[in-house]
């Protein structure tokens, strides 16, 4: 039996409606208690509290939400699963390090216990209010979510003409991109290319824009090549090299895309062995990701005399823990956040959510988008506590969380978490009511984003979603039906 799947009975007998009903019922009083605890905590005398035991919370919470999800949702090879285990383990990865004692070091040392304990705090309430939310939608879950994909022979061409098409425009811009940050990671390393120039508008920005299509083209063409081995091939090649070349950089952000093409698989192809999807998460979190943090900073004279042995051996920790700690460390935005606001810079009460949604207009227009031409949030943090390192082009990230805490305060948080659980998971709905491979294409092109969203912002959402996921999906239900009234 497979930890991914629920084998409950599909039979759709009253008894077991009935059931189905009670669970979730439960389930979700579960949730609500947890929700109301998170809160509770964070305007009660929280100073009294151990990071120890608020950690235990944090592992806690983790477990359940894992547990209910795939007793109500049927699997955890799931995008609001995917969400909010990277959003866990980047805002509470020190939390849940801690409540197992596998740290030698206090976690973020450098602030005081009650900054630390509020942050982790709010991260409770938040990941509590983003699991209600989320919970919430599978009252609605159509009885076929995790059946086959229905496609067509019409249905699959489009897709693929629409994957191919992105494919060919993205080409040559991502070939730009590509030879440009080759040639300076070799020559200075990974922090290099954060000391270009970024071109914000106009022509450096349309180069960035096409050759982002990279991603939706593999993803469309890999949801119309279920009968077809040649495309589902040249897909995964395609990517392969992608995700390959910005390993190699130092980019891990680009396994997002690993992750999404995964699920899409699962989705569109055929069922992912549990085993190698397990063995191959395991390698990427404990092997490749800490050497690529020891050496992407090398030069490429220097990465030729690196020892891949001499590297893990010094590691303070264990993989496992150093990679999970490192994750963690994204918390150091919102620990900081918490002492900036509101003592040194009054709440957003919802502009930064409004400047995100605008950089849905392209950035042809203007000198600079006037939402980045406001700032990011990643950059203002940046240069509010470290300038030298700002100046060098340097970040910490950011996190949803602190950002949402950032708009709307401590308790505002977790309601806007609370409708981005609902949000993901509708998301995620509308995916499986019709088992289109189309909209699961939309999904998974959606998805690096939102994975690495859990340490980002929202500025960096509308666009990818409506420009490289729906629009491509508009052209291919037009093709789609342009083809179907041609054979009628």
């Amino acid at each position: 039996m497979s930890l991914f799947e629920n084998t409950a009975a599909p039979a759709r007998s009253v008894a077991f409606e009935t059931r189905s009903a009670d669970q979730r019922l439960f389930v979700l009083l579960i949730q609500t208690i947890s929700l109301c605890a998170g809160l509770f905590l964070l305007v009660a005398d929280w100073r009294t509290l151990s990071l120890e035991w608020i950690g235990r919370l944090l592992l806690f919470h983790l477990i359940w939400a894992l547990w209910s999800w795939r007793k109500l949702g049927g699997t955890l090879l799931n995008p609001y699963v995917l969400f909010m285990l990277s959003a866990t383990l980047f805002n509470a990865g020190l939390g849940l390090v801690e409540a197992v004692h596998l740290n030698r070091e206090p976690i973020l040392p450098d602030f005081p216990d009650e900054i630390v304990a509020r942050s982790l705090l709010i991260v409770f309430a938040s990941l509590s209010a983003l699991h209600w939310g989320a919970l919430f939608v599978l009252r609605d879950r159509p009885a076929g979510a995790g059946a086959p994909s229905v496609s067509s022979p019409i249905g699959d061409r489009a897709l693929r003409l629409i994957g191919w098409g992105l494919l060919a425009i993205s080409f040559v811009p991502l070939m730009v991109q590509l030879n440009k940050a080759v040639s300076v990671a070799l020559g200075g390393g990974y922090f290099a290319l954060f000391q270009q120039e970024i071109g914000f508008a106009g022509l450096g920005s349309a180069i960035q824009i096409l050759s982002d299509l990279t991603g939706p083209g593999i993803f469309f063409l890999l949801a119309g090549s279920k009968e077809r081995r040649f495309e589902r091939r040249a897909a995964l090649v395609l990517l392969m090299l992608y995700c390959g070349t910005a390993l190699f950089l130092g980019s891990r952000g680009s396994a997002m895309s690993l992750v999404a093409v995964t699920w899409l698989w699962e989705r569109s192809i055929a069922r992912v062995p549990r085993m190698l999807l397990i063995g191959a998460a395991a390698v990427l979190l404990v092997g490749v990701f800490p050497l690529i943090r020891e050496t992407r900073n090398l030069s490429a004279a220097e990465r030729r005399t690196v020892s891949v042995r001499g590297t893990y051996s010094e590691l303070e920790e264990n993989p496992a823990v150093d990679a999970i700690m490192e994750m963690g460390s994204s918390i150091l935005s919102l620990a900081y956040t918490l002492e900036l606001v509101p003592n040194y810079r009054p709440y957003d009460l919802g502009a930064g959510y409004f400047y995100g949604a605008f950089s849905l207009v392209p950035s042809l227009f203007w000198a600079r988008h006037p939402s980045v031409a406001r700032g990011t949030y990643s950059k203002w943090l940046i240069e509010s506590v470290d300038p030298v390192t700002a100046d060098m082009g340097g970040g910490l990230g950011f996190s949803f969380i602190a950002e949402a805490f950032l708009n709307f305060g401590a308790v505002g948080a977790p309601f806007v978490c609370l409708l981005l659980g609902y949000g993901i998971a509708r998301l995620w709905i509308w995916s499986e009511r019709s088992r289109d491979p189309g909209g699961f294409a939309v999904v998974a092109t959606l998805l690096p984003y939102l994975l690495f969203f859990a340490r980002g912002e929202f500025m960096f959402i509308p666009r990818p979603f409506v420009w490289y996921g729906l629009v491509p999906y508009g052209a291919y239900l037009f093709l789609r039906r342009a083809g179907e009234s041609h054979t009628a």
